[in-house]
């Protein structure tokens, strides 16, 4: 079974777009092996798409964060809360049915409150100036333990409640 065969990317998609505009993350819904099952992304700020536009940035920032994180939901099958090597949180929660994993619902780009963005990290990865990714960074609002918390229970109850609606039909 396939997240798609539960219910159309184009509602998947739309619980994304509610996660974005919510908590300001960039939300997806993943499938079994990882894979954005929407095909695009929401970002909620500037410098994500830069450090994605880089191929090293996408390999060693964001890929490997996100590899890590939904390897830790599928053996763990709990939600995990991590972080990507630019500093920003990742809050990822399992899709489960009768205890098969068929993805995991995620968001990502804002940094734990008092937590730096390491633009030196970033400039080195991907090439980009340390002063321009300090700029596109500067605007990116923080999260507390609190409001991650927060995050992990909406994505969470959101999953829920998907699955409830398909039961009551």
């Amino acid at each position: 079974m396939k997240l798609t065969d539960i219910l159309p990317v184009e509602i998947w998609r739309a619980i994304e777009k509610e996660a974005n505009e919510k908590f300001g993350l960039n939300a997806s819904v993943f499938d079994a092996d990882g894979k954005r099952i929407t095909g695009e992304a929401v970002r909620a700020n500037r410098l994500c798409p830069a450090i994605a536009a880089s191929k090293d940035g996408q390999t060693h920032i964001c890929a490997r964060a996100h590899q890590d994180v939904i390897a830790q939901v599928r053996r763990h099958g709990a939600p995990v809360v991590g972080e990507c090597d630019a500093g920003m949180v990742k809050i990822v929660v399992p899709i489960t049915v009768d205890g098969e994993f068929l993805g995991a619902f995620g968001g990502c780009g804002r940094p734990l409150d008092g937590e730096p963005i390491d633009a030196f990290y970033v400039s080195k990865v991907t090439g980009i100036p340390e002063a321009e990714v300090e700029a596109l960074s500067r605007d990116i609002p923080s999260l507390t333990e609190r409001e991650t918390r927060q995050v992990a229970s909406f994505l969470a109850s959101r999953v829920e409640g998907v699955f409830k609606a398909l039961q009551d039909d």
